[in-house]
């Protein structure tokens, strides 16, 4: 194509080779160097073929192809020129539905991608009035809709980024051209984290108030002045206790099942105006697997372990079971710290007088674990917990989905619903949300921290592109993140240095306010750290300079109050946290009021626990991580271990900070909230359920051998009669045992597993077809399982069973999805196999052909055929 600009014939043919070529490399791996030159190729040959239309419709349809299956890969690509061509053939083509519908589905595609240049290029083309002029030719309205589904995202992408595009008043005989409300978002690229749902931003706080509420039903128990997503969550809880209530075939239970019928007639409806509620499982689902979901016994054992947990929280509140203990360190603890300095591995008694940091992980860090994922609801009983151990900073929510609706989001509204309902003050007091500080990452962080008024934000920085975050500048990135976060602070009125002393933040009357840590996610890997202790120069150099251009920065002075680090994958060691924490104070020093925590996940040595030890003997104030060590691949340190060996070792603070004595229950709960289940792991340190029980009496550490015995068991204070109930839990779920974890190479925790983990798990379980295209579905197979998670109901989305049955919903609904399907998807899979099959035949035909094209030879018949079968 560069080669020939001119010829007609070899640009024609070029570009149906690419086409085919992105058809196939959905699953590939390519190179952005190409894919660039491929834009810029296809932008010139539209420009200088404008009066071909076939060459026109060609290039629109590669596009098409290539934006929905290529999906992120295009991410931080130029698009300015192709976007301009795309505007003028539909603006040259007004009359030709075959150039027109593939530009605007192109231009649909690639909305979610457009660099900001792009966006003002569209903008200045009038995009957006082509996307919503009606088009004579289109006598049944199909193409027209495709448009409006275009006309939205570009609108939406156009208002982010803050630009004003030119639209025409609508007059009043043109069809809503938004089309918000009629169809679904057409297969697009998604994010490693973000499934295919809709944008949560309208739906957020929103509500129904009509008698029979957003459902056109009575449901009782759902609140028609709660946001849309718990009205959703109530409904599913209504209709679960009407189902188990009334016996199969009796006339109460078909009237069950007729409203739910009745309620996913109207989600699914055209006329539907509530995103949320076309997102949910009663939008996209049939209503007899809703209810198969309902009554599973995942989800009846779940209600059971909820209304426990409820009952839990109230006996830590009942008098009687507050225990009156003077918060000090147990008597025997003084012999844990030998006088002779010289044999102790903390000669300056470090862990003894340290005042321990705890940034609390355990209503986020779980769900990288459970393939039941996390729930709204789930969390916000997490959260209850976790205060009444008297944590105080708290990581609540993490923002990685976009604007799409999660239980990352309704977790929010389920905290400000009950504050109103009880009339707390301040329900966000201490809490944390979480996100990248990249331009385009921090757009549904900072707005969720305004629509919610999160005080306190966690910054996750990447120095290099990865399967999860994207590339960024580390250093401007981090300053204008800053700067964005300082300035809604101090229109909020905050203090303008929100600094707290270690010895004050576990005082229940200083919240933190205002504050901003920064976690670098991959500085061991981008260093590319050794066990010597060396780093690799250059890289060691940047990082230098952008510590010096963050720490000359007024606002990161004010706002940044803590350097986080962590390694993800579990093979860096506990001396890798110490060098580095002690090269980072060296930037970052206590008396410049900055802290430092570290965050280590588990791999083959077991190191986690011991690099939080490493680490505040090198400088670190503590550590982020959450109660329970379940976590990510094989789990992550555990703020539990942590604290109870500073304890152990004589640590004056513990018990004066943190309420631990009811903690084994508590962090027993909190598995039992996130893994849908009352097993505990035999093994797991201080709660876990082997632990406990003596085998032999010489294994007694409470009585017997005199060095290093315990005065107690600090944990596990309460009435014989509370502890009896509470341990009632595996009566009680007895008959609704979960199944044991299959084994395989792939599982799946749907809140945060990527795409390709989905997909391979997938193939794994038999849930596709060995040869079934299984993109086709994926992101639907995705959004399905958020709408369980959004809508309360607890589901193993790693089961082989489970997963089969959201393959079928979703290959179902791809099939008589109403929107025309692109070329590439409108055959069932062995008929799409059998024609590629085809194609492969003739491959050598074709390609001889398109060098005899090349060679400035005519057309031959094998060119022609490829054409035609493109027109077709």
């Amino acid at each position: 194509m560069a080669t020939q600009p001119d010829n007609l014939y070899v640009q024609t043919s070029q570009i149906q080779i690419m086409l085919q070529f992105f058809q196939q490399a959905g699953q590939c791996r390519l190179d952005r160097m190409l894919l660039q030159q491929c834009l810029d190729l296809l932008a010139a040959a539209m420009h200088n073929h404008r009066r071909d239309a076939q060459l026109q419709a060609d290039s629109c349809c590669a596009l098409h192809v290539m934006a929905s299956t290529l999906g992120a890969s295009l991410t931080g690509l130029q698009f300015a020129e192709v976007v301009s061509q795309l505007v003028e053939a539909m603006k040259a083509y007004r009359t030709e539905p075959q150039v027109w519908r593939w530009a605007a589905r192109a231009l649909g595609e690639l909305t979610n991608m457009l660099d900001k240049a792009a966006l003002e290029r569209a903008a200045a083309a009038g995009a957006l009035d082509q996307l919503r002029s009606p088009r004579p030719t289109d006598s049944d309205g199909r193409f027209q809709r495709q448009n409006r589904v275009a006309f939205r995202f570009l609108r939406e992408a156009l208002s982010h980024g803050d630009l004003h595009a030119h639209a025409a008043p609508r007059s009043s005989t043109q069809s809503n051209p938004a089309g918000s409300s009629q169809d679904p978002p057409p297969p697009g690229p998604q994010s490693s984290q973000a499934p295919e749902l809709r944008p949560a931003q309208e739906g957020r706080m929103n509500s129904s108030t009509s008698v029979c509420g957003l459902f056109g039903e009575d449901l009782k128990g759902v609140d028609n002045q709660a946001p849309e997503g718990i009205q959703v969550c109530q409904a599913c809880n209504t209709i679960f206790e009407g189902l188990m209530t009334n016996a199969p075939g009796s006339e109460e239970r078909k009237m069950w099942q007729t409203k739910l019928r009745h309620i996913c007639v109207k989600a699914s409806e055209d006329s539907q105006t509530s995103d949320v509620l076309k997102m949910s499982v009663f939008g996209l689902m049939p209503a007899e697997e809703i209810e198969n979901f309902l009554l599973s016994d995942d989800h009846r054992r779940w209600k059971i372990i909820e209304a426990h947990t409820e009952r839990f929280l109230e006996l830590l509140d009942e008098p009687g079971t507050r225990v009156d203990l003077k918060p000090a360190p147990p008597a025997d603890t003084a012999e844990r710290v030998p006088v002779s300095k010289d044999h102790h591995p903390d000669r300056n008694h470090k862990w003894r007088s340290l005042r321990p940091v705890v940034l609390d992980q355990s209503i986020r860090e779980p769900a990288t674990n459970t393939p039941f994922g996390h729930t709204g609801y789930m969390k916000y009983l997490t959260l209850q917990i976790i205060r009444k151990m008297q944590f105080n900073d708290i990581a609540i929510t993490g923002q990685y989905y976009g604007e799409k609706y999660t239980p990352e989001t309704q977790v929010l509204e389920w905290i400000i619903k009950y504050a109103k309902e009880k009339g707390e003050e301040d329900p966000m007091r201490g809490l944390v949300a979480m996100f990248a500080p990249g331009e385009h990452d921090r757009k549904a962080g900072i707005q969720t921290m305004k629509d919610f008024k999160i005080p306190n934000a966690f910054l996750d920085l990447t120095f290099k592109a990865s399967v999860r975050f994207k590339d960024t500048n580390f250093v401007q990135s981090v300053i204008d993140a800053v700067k964005e976060l300082d300035e809604i602070y101090e229109e909020w009125g905050w203090p303008g240095e929100p600094w707290r002393e270690d010895a004050h933040i576990n005082n229940n009357k200083n919240f933190a306010r205002g504050e901003i840590s920064l976690n670098l996610v991959d500085l061991m890997e981008y260093l590319n750290l050794r066990g010597d202790e060396t780093m690799e120069k250059q890289k060691k150099e940047d990082v230098e300079k952008a510590f010096e251009a963050w720490k000359a920065n007024k606002a990161f002075q004010r706002r940044v109050v803590a350097i986080l680090v962590e390694e993800g994958r579990g093979v860096a060691d506990y001396e890798d946290y110490g060098t580095l924490v002690s090269w980072i104070r060296k930037f970052f020093p206590e008396e410049g009021k900055y802290r430092i925590l570290v965050h280590a996940h588990a791999g083959t040595n077991n190191h986690q626990d011991v690099a939080s030890l490493k680490a505040v003997k090198h400088g670190a104030n503590g550590i982020w991580a959450a109660l329970i060590p379940q976590a990510a691949q094989a789990g992550h340190n555990s703020s539990f271990v942590f604290l109870d060996y500073l304890l152990h070792h004589g640590n004056e603070h513990v018990l004066r900070h943190f309420w631990l004595f009811q903690a084994l229950e508590c962090a027993r709960h909190i598995y039992y909230l996130n893994f849908n289940t009352h097993d505990i792991p035999d093994d797991c340190p201080i709660w876990g359920e082997r632990v406990g029980k003596e085998t032999h009496s010489a294994f007694n550490v409470l009585m017997g051998e005199t060095w290093r015995r315990k005065t107690a068991d600090y944990y596990d204070f309460w009435e014989k009669s509370v502890k009896r109930e509470i341990n009632e839990l595996p009566q009680k779920v007895h008959h609704v045992r979960a199944k044991d974890e299959a084994r395989g190479e792939y599982r799946i925790s749907p809140l945060v597993s990527d795409t390709q983990t989905w997909v391979n798990r997938m193939r794994e379980a038999k849930a596709v077809e060995p040869d079934e295209i299984v993109n086709d579905y994926v992101d639907r197979v995705k959004a399905l399982g958020f709408a369980l998670m959004n809508a309360g109901i607890r589901v193993n989305l790693d089961d082989e069973d489970n997963l089969k049955t959201l393959v079928k919903i979703a290959r179902e609904a791809q099939r008589n999805k109403a929107t025309e399907p692109c070329v590439c998807r409108q055959y069932d899979a062995h008929e799409r196999n059998a024609k590629m099959k085809e194609r492969k035949d003739r491959g050598a035909a074709q390609e001889a052909a398109v060098v005899m094209v090349a060679a400035g030879f005519v057309a031959s018949p094998a060119t022609s055929v490829v054409q035609q079968e493109w027109q077709e």
